[in-house]
């Protein structure tokens, strides 16, 4: 198991997002994990999808990020 912020650390934009992600995945009750997955400029709503909870993954939540060149 990784800490979720080293896990982050080296996706694009990371550093913009990271702390507020990490706080996010320790609300829910994540400090370290195995893989962590980033979607760029995707609106998640729950709402309109039927989850299964008891997959691998865990969605952790919308974190603004800002585009870096």
């Amino acid at each position: 198991m990784t800490p979720i912020r080293q896990l982050l650390e080296g996706f694009s934009a990371w550093s913009t997002f990271v702390d507020e992600a990490t706080a996010g995945a320790k609300k829910v009750g994540w400090e370290k994990a195995t893989t962590a997955v980033v979607f760029y400029a995707l609106r998640y709503r729950a709402e309109l999808i039927n989850l299964k909870r008891t997959g691998p993954l865990t969605f952790v939540g919308n974190f603004g990020f800002a585009a870096t060149k």
